[in-house]
């Protein structure tokens, strides 16, 4: 268990905002998904708490502004990992490629190689 202010302050902390902005009323993005962030964490590191406990800890919201809050955060990761998972499948895919046309230019000098070897053995021999 953390408590939840501890959670608050760490969340403000770590998006440069007050305390009283994840608390307060304001709808602006800049204030909402921290608040949401610290409410899904304040929620999974709490499970003893009811979530109209949690919501009072978050300006004595309504508990489904809490649940809806948690919810929204786990959709937005969810998503985002999706797209990141997309993006990282993108670049392997670059990847292989590049590796690809690299072995394929390595034999290619390689079997250049080899015939120039071998015209030089064919000559010697003549």
């Amino acid at each position: 268990m953390i408590p939840i202010r501890f959670i608050q302050q760490a969340t403000a902390d770590h998006y440069d905002i007050k305390v009283s902005d994840i608390k307060g009323p304001s709808k602006a993005r800049v204030f909402a998904w921290p608040r949401h962030v610290a409410m899904l964490l304040s929620r999974r590191h709490n499970r003893n708490k009811s979530f109209p406990e949690i919501a009072r800890s978050f300006g004595n919201r309504d508990h489904t502004t809490i649940m809806g809050g948690c919810t929204a955060t786990i959709e937005r990761m969810d998503a985002e990992l999706e797209h990141d998972c997309h993006t990282i499948t993108k670049v392997a895919a670059k990847l292989w490629e590049a590796a690809i046309a690299q072995r394929e230019a390595e034999l290619d000098r390689s079997a250049y190689n080899d015939f120039t070897a071998h015209q030089h053995t064919q000559e010697a021999t003549q």
